[in-house]
């Protein structure tokens, strides 16, 4: 694992902090952390204003490759610039999705052309993108989308109809790319394509869909034979969702310790409330900062461990429990900000809401186990890999020809983690009961459990454990059976 930056990246991140410092005054003043989750709406010009001027000092799309206007920054510089924005306040990106998501994947699947006419406008923050890609029958199960993609055979257009929906800054952005069945009869992931195409166009309707918060960052889109030119097709009819799936990629990478620091932000502002109004004062309000205090750091070094995958930038296997961990930790925040409030942050004028910075986050919070994947579609995904996993040993146990050793090894491994497991479920289980009291459920400890399972075995294979460890223990996969409601 990574924990420390070379000489050359902390010069990095003394030339990015400087800069920082020097351009977030004066008109950009005001932007300093504002526009991010639940506060997308504020100051769109303005931000668009600072997209242009971070392209003007070089600081757009630093990990693309520089033919195409990056800078080629490492994986590490990447994690320094995400982190000092955003500890210097720096506002929501208006061009993020461009710049993260639509721009590597044009760079990844595009043709020449596609590069040199599409990445520029990315590149200097003049062209904004949105992500088509849920729809009201197709939110998690992303392969039942029903949006149609008609070839005109007379002009090699494509024409596309459906509806999309939670679509971030499609009010604001200039194109979309949109997933869309190519193939009428076709079901589930085949016969999709990806297409790229402008929102301003006849045939294109955008409507914002007003959140609790007061504010409409989401929108419905609506296509009616909405015109998709011939060289705005990424890849070929019936890739759509290779290349959908290798964009989501793109989506959990470097910008997760930014995100972190924001998160920071946030527990400084509670901590920060907490001693004023003295809620700090409550032995259970401390503790529960303390608690959010250590999650970050667990966020933070699995972070780390995540981002240090592999030598070609690619990220390690555990990056896929990530989400889940960051979004219940993050909405158990958002709870912990209105016990310090108090029950005056309950009240609120009719709207539009005038709320705080922190009942903002509050309520934004509560989307965190939805979007991007709901939980429950991640835990469904978790589960899937620890059958296969265990279905791996038992075969190996039945197919190596000295399975008095290695076959036994395999027996003795899958073993021991069934084991751990399903302790830890019947713990889980149960802790509904303490919820009245206020008594935590506890989870059996590898430690404690290694003692009772066998000293020597831990001992033999504590290397071998060492990534199942981060997947089964240190982000608590199995939280989903500790609430009562999900055994009916």
């Amino acid at each position: 694992m990574k924990l420390q930056f070379s000489e050359a990246d902390e010069h990095f991140r003394h030339e990015i902090a400087s800069w920082l410092a020097d351009n977030l005054d004066g008109e950009f003043a005001p932007l300093r952390f504002r526009g991010g989750p639940g506060d997308e709406h504020m100051f769109p010009e303005e931000r668009k204003h600072w997209e242009r001027r971070m392209a003007a000092g070089g600081w757009t799309c630093i990990g693309w490759p520089e033919e195409f206007g990056g800078r080629a920054a490492s994986i590490e510089q990447q994690v320094i610039f995400h982190e000092e924005y955003a500890r210097a306040g720096g506002p929501g990106r208006m061009g993020h999705i461009g710049e993260g998501l639509a721009g590597p994947t044009i760079i990844a699947f595009g043709t020449d052309e596609q590069k040199a006419r599409l990445l520029p406008g990315i590149r200097a923050g003049t062209e904004l993108w949105c992500q088509g890609y849920s729809e009201p029958a197709a939110g998690s199960d992303l392969a039942a989308v029903k949006t149609r993609a008609r070839l005109d055979a007379a002009t090699g257009r494509w024409l596309i109809s459906g509806q999309k929906v939670w679509t971030s800054l499609a009010h604001e952005s200039d194109w979309c790319f949109v997933i869309a069945r190519t193939d009428p009869d076709s079901v589930g992931h085949a016969g999709l394509g990806f297409f790229l195409v402008r929102l301003r166009q006849p045939g294109i309707t955008v409507r914002p869909i007003e959140q609790m918060t007061g504010t409409s960052e989401f929108n419905e889109v609506f296509f009616d034979e909405a015109v998709c030119e011939p060289g705005d097709m990424l890849g070929k009819p019936g890739e759509g969702w290779k290349i959908g799936m290798a964009l989501l990629g793109f989506e959990r990478g470097v910008s997760t310790l930014g995100q972190q620091m924001l998160f920071q932000n946030e527990l400084d502002e509670i901590v920060r409330i907490a001693r004023e109004n003295g809620a700090g004062k409550d032995p259970d309000i401390r503790q529960r900062i303390a608690d959010a205090w250590i999650g970050l750091r667990v966020m933070r070094y699995s972070a780390m461990r995540m981002l240090s995958g592999g030598a070609d930038g690619s990220l390690a296997r555990e990056a896929m429990s990530y989400k889940l961990y960051w979004a219940i930790w993050h909405r158990n925040l958002g709870k912990l900000a209105m016990d310090v409030l108090g029950p005056e942050a309950e009240i609120a004028e009719s709207a539009p809401y005038g709320l705080s910075r922190l009942q903002s986050l509050f309520l934004f919070t509560r989307a965190d186990t939805i979007y991007g994947g709901t939980n429950q579609i991640q835990r469904n995904i978790y589960i899937r890999v620890c059958k296969q996993f265990f279905s791996i040993c038992c075969v190996a146990t039945s197919t190596i020809k000295n399975r008095s050793i290695i076959g036994n090894c395999c027996t003795i491994f899958a073993s021991y983690y069934l084991a751990y497991v399903f302790v830890n479920l019947l713990c889980l289980s149960s802790s509904s009961r303490f919820a009245s009291t206020n008594r935590p459920y506890r989870f059996v400890s590898q430690h404690d459990f290694s003692k009772i399972f066998s000293r020597k075995v831990e001992q033999r294979f504590y290397d071998l454990r060492s990534y199942h460890f981060v997947l089964f223990s240190s982000f608590s996969l199995f939280e989903y059976f500790a609430n009562a409601e999900n055994w009916s």
